[in-house]
């Protein structure tokens, strides 16, 4: 960076200030926040007890209290019952219920803070585990006497039929020892009572559980199995019970315990947070106090120094101060010395000297943007003069052009002023040359000036023939540095040289290109001046386009010349009779009433103007200013291309006015522009008026307005066109098929054809019938269509490979002049995809509907397990 640089340093009083109160209030927060984590680690800690281990400790008892009384019911009901889903509940308790949650309160126990409690929990597992045995034991026991019981029945059914057999009489009438028998029953009931498992008491075989019926009374309280259940089975249980009980009321006083040192820890936090905020508060108090005061008188010399700044003012002096403000004093007095420099530079600017330079200015933003604007004016007024340059030069030729009585010179003197405006060395000007024959057509070289000197060089050049043939047919413009060799040499008193630069240009106008301008020099052209010769062109362009409609209408009044000659010999024999005929009627024609009522009606109804033989407007009526929208003081001795459109084409209104200066009447609808630039079409009658001697003199012109009329001709055109759309948009997309009053097809469109895969013969005099998948009512189809119904449904139309299309039809019936059916036009869209894609969802609806139900089965079978 330029400038000057400033190393001067100033003290840090505010700053060692600002710096031992903060390092002070920094301690403090670290004091307290260490203090505060401390609180709030141990506040987390026991939460977490509570929250993980506590928690989770006391469900897991209140669970194990619920199964154990759950398997208790499952025992008992195993007993009273004697069924063995009960048994088989029993086993699942204790092996996928009860036993998860003994393992889950071992793992817990790690983490316990008691003792006690881990003593007492192992007292609770061993209870559990004599319970398990106890309910094992007294289940193994039933089912013992179940079967000791079942022998019992056995036995007797055996001695009954014993019996039955001694008491009846044998064929040999031997004589049946019962005795023996009756000797074997002890024996029998021996054997079976030492059979039984050693761990069954035998009283139990001698009490009542064999002849205690399995009745409802049996689950009261006297009931001899639940009374033993009570007393072998309970106890245990109660035991459990009472030890999971005294574990609970451990885990409550601890979580109270736990709440009340998380209630402490909270609120010596909180406590701690306000003190801090106090001091810190007392702290940022005290200091920015002192600040204040340090930087108050400092910063109210630098508001007013920058102030003027702001103003866009330089201060007188720069404030001074020795403290952290001292180098904001600095730099705003290297500011004040840049905006010095940014106005001696602005000075110098305004004054016209942009090549002022930014001395002593640091190369910043506003430097760089102060050289770009610079720069900028520099450019600006380099374009404005080339643009200056480039205007004088097309008002120069503009006049040159205007030159047409010689059209050579005029050629002559526009190819030497052109050589020497852009300093060119040669100058050639092609002009296109209509023939006949379109293939004969091409540029002859009609002006050529190179080195002051004229030259006179017959040439012609085709389509596409060479650089200036190629820039004919392309219609753009050719610029070449490198010239090709031999392809034109610039001569001089002292020998020849080939150019160093070449540039065609076509001239151009209403996009047909009507000649060539080639010019070569020594020396590139710049971009001023190929852009000045490609507008010259353009003027160039239109006068060549004016002098080809001048040489038209030339040309058309030569003929006209020839034809009024040709007339003028017969009308020699007939002058003397008009001349008579006219005379009274020029009589008539200011004697009568009658005419003047009538020109009158005329001149208030129909538009009617009266031109000069130059073309200017001497008389127009007020239904013309009421048309046009112009007034008598804007139109009179105005030319009339005044009211022409836009898009008037010079040459017509040329050979109009050529035919009526030659004495034609003429009869024609006519295009004009209002005073606001809108279109309006007239029906004109033009009749040209000659003097006494015969002489051209002015053109009187009657018309009455059409716009009305010719615009609903355009609109009705362009609704035409839009109904010929639509109607082959319609055929493209819709089934369309004609039939007769007794439905056979008259005519099908291709869309139906493609659509259903059938050739248009095979369909044309069917019946419809063939082509609609089955059976239409076609008499209630009759019915409906001659009551004036528009009959709308949805058929299925068969199409070929044996598939078919989902149709909505319309049928509508047309009538002849005896309100007879004629015709039946039947319109439709094809719906397949739609109906196709119903049938998908609808199958999925199926689908999930069955989906649904199997569910609903599956939830109600889960609820009865």
């Amino acid at each position: 960076m330029k400038g000057k640089a400033v190393q001067t340093q100033f003290p840090s009083i505010i700053r060692r200030r600002m710096f031992y109160s903060t390092a002070a209030a920094t301690l403090l927060v670290m004091f307290a926040v260490w203090s505060s984590w401390l609180l709030w680690q141990d506040t987390e800690e026991e939460h977490a007890y509570i929250e993980e281990v506590l928690y989770p400790s006391q469900r897991y008892l209140l669970s194990v209290s619920q199964l154990v009384e759950r398997t208790n019911q499952a025992t008992l009901f195993r007993i009273l019952f004697d069924d063995e889903k009960y048994e088989l509940e029993h086993n699942r308790l204790w092996k996928y219920e009860l036993q998860p949650y003994i393992d889950s309160l071992r793992h817990k126990e790690q983490l316990w803070h008691s003792v006690d409690d881990r003593t007492l929990l192992q007292d609770v597992i061993i209870s559990l585990q004599k319970l398990q045995i106890q309910q094992l034991t007294f289940i193994k026991k039933h089912k013992i006497d179940k079967a000791f019981e079942s022998e019992r029945e056995m036995y007797e059914q055996a001695i009954s039929e014993i019996q039955q057999e001694a008491n009846t009489p044998s064929l040999f009438d031997a004589p049946l020892a019962t005795d023996s028998l009756t000797a074997a029953v002890p024996q029998q009931e021996d054997t079976l009572t030492g059979s039984l498992p050693e761990e069954v008491s035998p009283d139990w075989t001698e009490g009542g559980l064999f002849d205690a019926p399995l009745e409802t009374g049996s689950l009261t309280g006297n009931n001899p199995l639940q009374q033993e259940f009570e007393s072998k089975v309970a106890p245990v249980s109660d035991k459990v019970q009472a030890e999971i009980e005294r574990l609970l009321l451990n885990f409550d006083g601890q979580m109270r315990l736990s709440r009340d040192l998380i209630a402490r820890n909270r609120l010596l936090m909180l406590i701690e947070g306000f003190a801090v905020l106090i001091i810190l508060f007392v702290l940022m108090l005290l200091g920015s106090r002192w600040a204040y005061m340090r930087l108050s008188s400092g910063l109210r010399r630098l508001h007013h120094f920058f102030g003027e700044l702001a103003q866009t003012n330089v201060p007188e002096s720069v404030p001074v101060s020795q403290d952290e403000l001292g180098k904001l004093c600095v730099d705003g007095g290297q500011i004040r010395e840049n905006m010095q420099i940014i106005r001696h530079f602005a000075e110098e600017v305004a004054q016209g000297h942009l090549e002022a330079e930014l001395e002593g200015l640091p190369d910043g933003e506003v430097a760089s943007s102060l050289k770009k604007m610079r720069q900028a004016l520099i450019e600006v007024a380099q374009e404005e003069r080339d643009r200056s340059w480039i205007t004088e030069g097309l008002n120069l030729f503009a006049e040159i052009l205007r030159h047409t009585d010689d059209v050579q010179a005029m050629y002559d003197e526009l190819m030497r002023e052109l050589v020497g405006y852009v300093g060119a060395q040669q100058a050639a000007l092609f002009v296109l040359k209509a023939e006949e024959d379109e293939e004969e057509t091409h540029l002859a070289l009609t002006a050529f000036y190179a080195f002051d000197r004229k030259r006179l060089v017959k040439k012609e050049v085709g389509k596409g023939e060479g650089l200036v043939g190629q820039c004919w047919v392309e219609g753009n413009t050719i610029y070449l540095l490198k010239v090709p060799e031999q392809y034109v040499e610039i001569s001089g008193g002292m020998g020849s040289e080939k150019p160093r630069s070449l540039l065609i240009v076509p001239l151009k106008a209403r996009g047909q290109t009507l000649g060539v301008l080639e010019l070569a020099s020594f020396h590139p052209f710049g971009e001023k001046e190929r852009r000045f010769i490609e507008e010259l062109a353009g003027d160039i362009g239109s006068t060549l386009l004016s002098l080809k409609s001048a040489e038209q209408t030339r040309r058309l009044l030569e003929e006209s010349r020839l034809m009024t000659e040709q007339m003028r010999l017969q009308e020699e024999e007939l002058q003397n009779e008009i001349d008579r005929l006219a005379g009274e009627v020029r009589k008539l024609k200011y004697e009568s009433k009658e005419y003047r009522s009538l020109l009158d009606a005329i001149r208030e109804k129909a538009i009617v103007m009266e031109f000069d033989s130059a073309g200017n407007f001497i008389y127009v009526n007020d239904r013309f200013c009421e048309v046009t929208g112009f007034s008598k003081e804007e139109i009179l001795g105005k030319s009339r291309m005044m009211y022409a459109p836009a898009d008037a084409d010079p040459g017509e209104f040329n050979l109009l006015w050529s035919q009526l200066s030659s004495g034609i009447y003429l009869e024609k609808e006519l295009k004009r522009s209002k005073k606001d630039g809108s279109p309006f079409w007239m029906r004109a009658q033009l009749f040209p008026i000659h003097n006494d001697k015969g002489e051209f003199k002015k053109v009187l012109c009657i018309a009455t307005d059409i716009t009305g009329k010719v615009q609903s001709t355009q609109r009705m055109m362009r609704s035409q066109q839009e109904l010929s759309a639509k109607q082959v948009a319609f055929e493209r997309a819709c089934i369309s098929i004609e039939t007769d009053k007794h439905f056979h097809i008259l005519d099908i469109n291709e869309y139906t054809c493609r659509l259903l895969g059938i050739e248009r013969e095979q369909a044309l005099h069917a019946h419809i019938d063939e082509l609609i998948l089955g059976r239409l009512d076609f008499e209630d189809l009759t019915r409906r269509l001659e009551q004036d119904e528009v009959v709308t449904g949805d058929v299925l139309m068969a199409a070929q490979d044996f598939q078919y299309k989902y149709v909505r039809l319309t049928a509508v019936a047309a009538r002849n002049i005896n309100q007879e059916i004629e015709h039946v036009f039947f319109i439709g869209v094809d719906l397949s995809a739609d109906k196709h894609h119903e049938i998908d969802l609808e199958g999925k609806v199926e689908a999930l509907e069955k989906k649904v139900y199997r569910l609903e089965r599956n939830i109600e079978e889960l609820k009865q397990l």
